[in-house]
Order: C-alpha cells, then structure tokens, then sequence
C-alpha cells in the first residue's frame, strides 16, 4: 500500500524537510568538518544538488576512503589490515572549496558523520571526533598519526 501525497507536498521545500538520512561522497575533509565534494586536483564539478540535499538533510553520512590513490585494504575474519597507504590525503588542514559546511550544519541541529575504511568520525563542537575504530585497525598509527589535525576521540575508546 503505497502513501499518496498532493502535489504541495512534493514540492521542494516540503521534499527536503521530511528527508532523514543521505549518503554522500567527499574528495577532501577539514579539521572543522567542512567538506569538499566538487573541486579536485585540476578539475572542477558543479555542486548540483549536494548543497540542498546536505543542508536540509537530519543525518548526513559522508562516504568515503581515509586516502587516496595506492590505498590498498584487506578485510578478512571482521578485521581490516591496511596493506598500503594512499598517497593522497583526502583529510586535511582545510579543504580547497566549501561544498557542505560544518558550521551550517551546527547551526542546523544536523548529525554528521564520515565513515571511511579503517574508521568514523562524527561532527562535534569544534571538529571532528573519532567515534569508531574498527577490528585491526591501530588507532594511533592508522588513523590519528595520519591525520595532520588533533580530533577529539571519544572517551570510549581511550586507552
């Protein structure tokens, strides 16, 4: 039995607040949250929707590898081994354009979360924090020595 709206129903604004979750994919994250999901390394991409979807979404999840171009990961017995670290950071200091900003989504009471190969970091105060590491993976030399930022790591996984 499907659900039957009006057409104002369907229109944007109202399509846009009744959206829970999305998934999204990002080239580079900052220190404060802020992604960069159009410009890359000599190229440039519109932002399209991502703007919209991201700015009226409750939970963003963003999607994407710890680095890039050469990373190569193994997952066998629910444990991640990291053979080869990509070349390319994809978190950063900060990132070349603003395509979803950390700060609006603050204001906007939205949860936040970047999920990646070895780990997920969720949007806090002040940037990012580590909320999730998986099995294998050393949260010291695979994620936290990596990173050219402190994140806050949540009091759960302190050791």
């Amino acid at each position: 039995m499907g659900v039957k709206m009006s057409k104002e129903k369907l229109s944007k604004k109202n399509w846009f607040i009744i959206t829970l979750f999305c998934f999204m994919g990002g080239i580079e994250v900052d220190k404060y949250g802020n992604v960069n999901a159009h410009r890359g390394p000599g190229a440039f991409a519109g932002v399209g929707g991502f703007a919209n979807i991201t700015a009226k979404t409750k939970t963003v999840v963003f999607c994407l590898t710890f680095n890039a171009k050469g990373l190569n990961v193994d997952e066998k017995d629910d444990r991640i081994t990291i053979i080869n670290e990509g070349s390319i950071p994809k978190f950063v200091d900060e990132v070349t354009s603003i395509s979803f900003s950390a700060k609006r989504a603050r204001a906007n009471k939205q949860r936040i979360l970047y999920v990646t190969e070895r780990c997920v970091f969720e949007l806090g105060e002040h940037g990012l924090r580590l909320i999730e590491v998986y099995p294998g993976v050393d949260m010291e030399n695979d994620i936290l020595n990596q990173l050219p930022f402190k994140v806050e790591v949540d009091s759960l996984l302190q050791y």
